[in-house]
């Protein structure tokens, strides 16, 4: 169990040696003035062989805390059943991971270029998804707990089946590294979004984009800001950080994929084109003219004949 794990690192034989010596080092004279100040002794604990200890505390802190990091041999030891076990297999830093829907499965992402498949009860690596050629970042299941997909730095995003670990489809279109996707709720369509300060919305079945979301006015090549995506439950709209100090929020209209944007701190509706969503004009807030402009979301949505 974990208790047997840390109780044994509780108490420190070694620590119990360096304590002692360093307190009795504490001149006897020191003491006998608190004393006869009318000090307590722990008052003379606290306020007075404290403070002298400090660098002694310091030393032994960091010395305790790397033998607990490096150990190895005691884990083996008092952990017998895998459940307990930390999950092992990557080679370099796990940049993100997420359960499966029916907390069955979880998956990783890392700057080793792979992700992994793990199966929680046991601990087991169940699959190693390659086919990146650079850091994955982002990782995420699908609803139905089916399929996978991860967003790398090489500028694509993935599909994988859980099932067997096989690549279904890759996803190109960024011109830069894909930082964040996501699944709508269906499992119909997937969201990513990259340092292009890009969104783009593809479609699972036939892996095609179906239209590009940008911000406006463009902003500089990776400019510092946060980048992630997100579906709303009923898969009507999109939340995306694409950079900056801004989150956008995109309604979709099946029918035509129209993208109306509203900047969340700015509150200014802004018109997209049908086709592919590039920006037509920015509708600013003039006293009398346009009043719903200054909620944090443009509430009506319109096509053009």
């Amino acid at each position: 169990t974990y208790l047997g794990l840390l109780i044994p690192g509780a108490v420190s034989v070694f620590g119990i040696f360096l304590f002692r010596q360093s307190i009795v080092r504490v001149p006897d004279e020191l003491l006998q003035a608190a004393r006869i100040d009318g000090c307590s002794e722990f008052r003379i604990y606290w306020d007075i062989v404290m403070p002298i200890s400090r660098p002694m505390i310091g030393a032994f802190s960091l010395i305790s805390f790397m033998g607990t990091w490096n150990s190895f041999l005691w884990p083996q030891i008092m952990l017998h059943r895998k459940e307990l076990f930390t999950l092992q297999g990557h080679s370099e830093s796990v940049l993100a991971a997420a359960f499966s829907a029916d907390g069955q499965k979880v998956v990783t992402a890392s700057d080793d270029n792979t992700a992994k498949l793990w199966d929680v009860k046991s601990g087991k690596e169940l699959f190693t998804l390659k086919g990146h050629s650079n850091w994955v970042g982002a990782a995420a299941f699908s609803a139905d707990g089916q399929k996978v997909v991860t967003a790398s730095d090489d500028n694509t995003a993935k599909l994988w089946e859980v099932k067997s670990g096989k690549e279904l489809f890759t996803l190109r279109g960024h011109s830069n590294r894909v930082r964040a996707a996501e699944f709508s709720a269906d499992g119909q369509k997937v969201v990513t979004a990259s340092n292009d300060h890009t969104a783009k919305l593809w479609d699972v079945k036939s892996s095609k984009e179906l239209f590009t979301l940008r911000v406006y006015p463009p902003l500089p090549q990776n400019s510092p800001g946060g980048y992630f995506t997100s579906f709303s439950p009923d898969g009507t709209k999109i939340l995306a950080g694409l950079g900056g100090n801004e989150a956008w929020v995109y309604p979709i209209t099946p029918a035509a994929f129209l993208g109306i944007a509203c900047n969340l701190l700015r509150g200014q509706p802004e018109m997209w084109q049908p086709e592919d969503s590039e920006f037509l004009r920015n509708l600013h807030y003039q006293p009398g003219l346009l009043q719903e402009a200054r909620h944090t979301c443009a509430p009506y949505l319109a096509q053009s004949p």
